[in-house]
């Protein structure tokens, strides 16, 4: 803007002007905020992007710069409202860390600005798998049948099927997924003793991978894995698969002496140093055989009703 002034003089002063002065004037400064809410979300959810301008202004224009994972960029514009603020509904359709930033051009009152950078996360799909047996005992030469479903409800999808023996060794098969998302599959395990299986799905493009809890079966026929000889009662003999764990009760008169002997094949009890064994919750002494593939345990205790657990802290 420019000033200049002048003077018509009088009957004694002649007329002068000034020189010309200029000054500038600038426009407000505003600010504007960009949020993102949720801030992490799946594939194909929907988020808002929302943000106010500052000092308050109604019915502008605001370009939000969406920055993919990709690196791609998209501009989409939104306006804001009576109570100044912005609000954008946005479904991204691309894995990863995206950037978002919201800008305005100004008004003939206040300037342009653009906001920090926001960031938003988006993650596949989430998904689940089940895994059902037909049996936890079989007789030799019985087919296990195993089925589940994968959820959501994909068709063609291939489920790894892991069957662990007790001896370690895995075998794996393949099946896939009908029309709605079930498989199945039946196994003719090739030998006796403890097994165990689950299911595998790897995952896709949009869905992250899923695997099921373990399921145990034994199947009939193999030399027996443990075997319990006492002159003492016993009673309530469990073997729990999962944490390979056997307890039982002994009971006999009291004021005599009880002795238990129990025999573990080593393919139960791999490391026999880490056997422990409890007498109603207190850890005892015992005697350790090996012979051939079992190990041989003994202990002693005065008789009563007693408790006895035996394990070697592994779980399978």
């Amino acid at each position: 803007m420019i000033v200049d002034t002048h003077w018509s003089g009088n009957e004694y002063h002649k007329d002068c002007s000034s020189v010309n002065a200029s000054f500038a004037v600038s426009k407000l400064l505003s600010i504007i905020s960009c949020n993102v809410f949720p801030e992490k979300t799946e594939l194909g959810d929907s988020l808002i992007v929302w943000g106010e301008i500052s000092p308050s202004v109604s019915g502008k224009i605001v370009i939000l710069i969406l920055k993919r994972p990709s690196g791609a960029v998209s501009a989409v514009t939104a306006s804001t409202n009576e109570a100044e603020e912005y609000y954008y509904t946005y479904s991204p359709n691309e894995i990863g860390l995206w950037y978002a930033t919201a800008t305005w051009g100004g008004d003939h009152n206040y300037g342009n600005c653009s906001s920090p950078i926001k960031t938003f996360e988006i993650n596949k799909h989430y998904s689940s798998l089940s895994c059902n047996i037909s049996s936890s005992e079989l007789k030799s030469n019985d087919s296990i049948y195993v089925w589940g479903i994968l959820t959501p409800n994909l068709s063609s999808k291939r489920i790894n099927l892991i069957f662990t023996k007790l001896s370690g060794s895995i075998i794996a098969f393949t099946t896939f997924t009908d029309a709605d998302g079930c498989y199945f599959y039946s196994y003719v395990p090739n030998e006796p003793g403890t097994w165990n299986v689950k299911a595998m799905w790897l995952g896709d493009s949009t869905h992250k991978e899923a695997t099921t809890p373990t399921q145990y079966f034994i199947v009939s026929g193999a030399k027996k894995a443990f075997s319990v000889s006492s002159n003492s009662t016993v009673s309530a003999l469990v073997f729990d698969l999962i944490t390979n764990t056997l307890s039982f009760n002994v009971s006999g008169p009291q004021g005599t002496k009880g002795y238990t002997q129990v025999t573990v094949t080593k393919s139960l009890i791999k490391d026999a140093s880490a056997l422990k064994i409890s007498l109603d919750g207190t850890e005892i002494d015992y005697s350790l055989e090996s012979l051939n593939d079992v190990w041989i345990i003994g202990f002693s205790y005065s008789h009563s009703v007693h408790r006895i657990i035996l394990s070697d802290g592994q779980k399978r």
